[in-house]
């Protein structure tokens, strides 16, 4: 309550959303590189990686501002019950996709020192 000057949804929630983005933001500046020749090395992991991470967004941000905007003023559980599942499976498919490029990453760097 005392920072007024993040943004936040009328009951006061969602101030996590834009230390959330500056962390992430701040995120991407430190490994813009990286991130770079990781694009360059590997352009299909790297694109599991970002499906992933934007199902994992969309799941945790996304259906998380539609619950406190839509879903809350007209408090139905039926649908409340549809936006926790939608949510959770999102984030899961999202987490599941980036483990997966990772474990594509680590093989191909694994066979590489092998071989």
């Amino acid at each position: 309550q005392r920072v007024e000057f993040l943004p936040r949804f009328a009951d006061g929630h969602g101030i996590w959303i834009a230390l959330y983005a500056a962390a992430g933001a701040a995120v991407l500046l430190v490994t813009h590189h990286r991130i770079r020749r990781f694009l360059a090395n590997c352009r299909r992991e790297f694109l599991l990686l970002v499906g992933g991470l934007v199902l994992l967004v969309i799941g945790g941000v996304g259906i998380e501002i539609l619950g406190y905007s839509i879903v809350r003023d007209g408090f139905n559980f039926q649908i409340y019950r549809a936006q926790v599942a939608c949510e959770e499976l999102l984030e899961m498919l999202g987490v599941s996709l980036i483990l997966y490029s990772a474990l594509l990453s680590a093989n191909r760097f694994t066979s590489r020192v092998s071989g």
